[in-house]
């Protein structure tokens, strides 16, 4: 059974006579990654906020580990676009937010939340504040603390969009060691077509207005992937496929 479902899924605001998104249809599995394209202002952020439980759908129904969902689940944790860190609080102390949320964190707590820290390439700077760091470093805490929570689902809206070419590809190896490690069924909005093609299982093309799911393209590549696998020609070619499939779509809503 999937771990997400979501079934005539329809989102109409207030006072909008048209719905941003219509009719859609979307099935995900236990521990796959599934990246989300679409050009900008095709509900992508909108149907994520739908499958965090952020936002209700004015129709339909979504199902998030077989349970009608009707507000934020604990299984799930949502990271947003822009890295959103405590300024008076160090690294260890906003990668322990969430716990604290729930309870007073114990030692194991924070003994795990170094062992994150050092698995996304943090252990020196933990005492260090959010002034002190680069946007690739806050990226990295934001990281660490959805992963100490051990969420089933992680739902990820553009994170790495304002990163440098070099960061991003650090970042996307540490995404998905620890995707793999912790099983993590994992939802990522993006642009960048060789980004979603590099991270995921499958992609998911948005389009039309209101929105719906236009195409679903299989990423068969084998996992660990390393970079190496962006130089291959086959990884070129599905890129281009991907590509040509997403300038398609654009031309057929023009006519």
């Amino acid at each position: 059974m999937p771990i997400i479902t979501c079934r005539d899924v329809a989102l109409q605001f207030t006072n909008d006579q048209t719905p941003v998104l219509d009719q859609i249809q979307l099935d995900i599995q236990e521990g796959e990654f599934v990246s989300i394209l679409g050009k900008s202002g095709s509900g992508k952020t909108t149907l994520l906020q739908l499958l965090g439980g952020l936002l209700s759908p004015t129709k339909g129904v979504i199902k998030v580990l077989g349970r009608t969902l009707t507000s934020p689940f604990d299984e799930i944790t949502y990271v947003f676009q822009k890295p959103i860190l405590l300024e008076w609080r160090n690294v260890l102390e906003n990668v322990l937010i969430p716990l604290e949320l729930k309870r007073k964190p114990n030692q194991d707590d924070i003994d795990k939340a170094y062992q994150v820290l050092s698995a996304v390439g943090l252990k020196q700077h933990v005492t260090k504040y959010p002034h002190e760091l680069s946007g690739g470093m806050m990226s990295r805490v934001t990281l660490a603390r959805a992963f100490l929570m051990e969420p089933k689902i992680l739902l990820m809206d553009e994170p790495f969009s304002a990163l440098d070419a070099m960061t991003k590809e650090q970042l996307h190896l540490v995404l998905l060691k620890l995707t793999q490690q912790f099983s993590t069924t994992t939802v990522f909005i993006t642009h960048d077509i060789t980004e979603a093609t590099y991270l995921s299982d499958r992609v998911v093309l948005l389009g039309g207005y209101p929105a719906h799911v236009k195409q679903e393209f299989p990423v068969t590549f084998s996992r660990p992937r390393s970079k190496k696998l962006t130089f291959d020609s086959r990884f070129i070619a599905t890129t281009k496929q991907l590509y040509d499939l997403i300038e398609g779509l654009e031309d057929d809503e023009k006519d």
